[in-house]
Formats: C-alpha cells, structure tokens, sequence
C-alpha cells in the first residue's frame, strides 16, 4: 500500500482491492465457520448427533478445520455406536415380549432390564416394574397356597379329611397348576 501512496498504478490498487475483499470474505467464513461450530456443539449437548455432524459439514465448506474433521469422524463414530446399542436393545426388548407371551415373566423381566443396558426407556423401565410386582403377587399366592395344602397334607394325615379338604380347595383357588 505505501508504494501506491508514491505513485498510482490502477492494476496494483484492484490487486490490493481484491486482496482484502478475499481477507474479508476469509475473516467472515472463519467467523460463520466458527458460529456453526458453536451450533453444532448445542446440538451435540442436545442429542442431536447427525444434526451436529450436518452442521460441522457446513462449517467445513466455510473453513477447512483438521479439528473440525476430527470431530465429524468422531461424532459419526459414536452415532455408529448408538444405533448398534439401539437395534441390541429392540432386538431384546422382541426377545422380551415373546418371553412375557410364553409365560416366562421372570425372563422376560431380565431381557427388559438387560435392553436398558443399551438404551434408557422409561416405558421398558415401567413395564418392568408392572411385570416384577405381577412377580412378587404370583410369587405370594404361590407361597401361600403351598402351605395351605401343606396344612392340608397335616389335616388329611390326622384324619381330619372335611379341614384337609376345605385347605386344598384353598390352595387350589390360589394357585394351580
């Protein structure tokens, strides 16, 4: 600039214009750059992985990053991983339900409880805990009706066959099987 000040050459001066136009258009990418990648970090914090890896992409035409491409592999890696844990818990959540179906709560219960392992979700979370208190009231009445008929056993034993009978019908109206 100072040897346009000694003498003006027209060529020179749209050189030196072009050349800050494209340092203020780098400044103003490098500043846009830098807000997506503010945005993109928002939406990591929320949950919202292929949101931010988006995100960081639009950054990325702006300003070259390394940092910034190091952090879209990153992010993708992770959303790779999500949904393997994902598709682990539907896989035994399915595997769940077909146990409750079949009868088998108490199985069905550990398939539920493994699958949060993998993913929280408040609905599997709940049903579990329907299906261990159905548990605990089935167990109850299986516990009891057992030693209804085993005071049954001790009536029919002493001959008191009415009470033995009136004891295994007890039993039998609380568990049979």
């Amino acid at each position: 600039r100072a040897s346009l000040d000694d003498v003006f050459d027209a060529d020179l001066e749209k050189k030196v214009a072009a050349l800050d136009r494209a340092i203020a258009q780098q400044k103003a990418n490098e500043l846009a750059a830098r807000r997506l990648r503010q945005e993109a970090a928002q939406l990591e914090d929320s949950g919202l992985l292929p949101e931010a890896v988006a995100t960081l992409n639009d950054s990325l035409k702006l300003d070259p990053d390394p940092k910034t491409r190091d952090k879209i592999a990153a992010l993708e890696a992770r959303i790779v991983d999500e949904q393997r844990k994902i598709k682990q818990a539907r896989a035994l959540v399915a595997q769940g339900f077909a146990k409750e179906k079949a009868g088998d709560f108490t199985g069905a219960a550990a398939l539920f409880r493994e699958s949060m392992n993998y993913v929280e979700d408040e609905s599997i979370d709940r049903h579990v805990a329907s299906l261990e208190a159905a548990l605990a009231v089935r167990t109850a009445k299986k516990d009891q009706a057992q030693r209804l008929k085993e005071e049954g056993l001790v009536f029919e034993q002493q001959g008191a066959r009415e009470m033995a009978i009136q004891k295994y019908r007890e039993s039998l109206d609380l568990w049979s099987d």
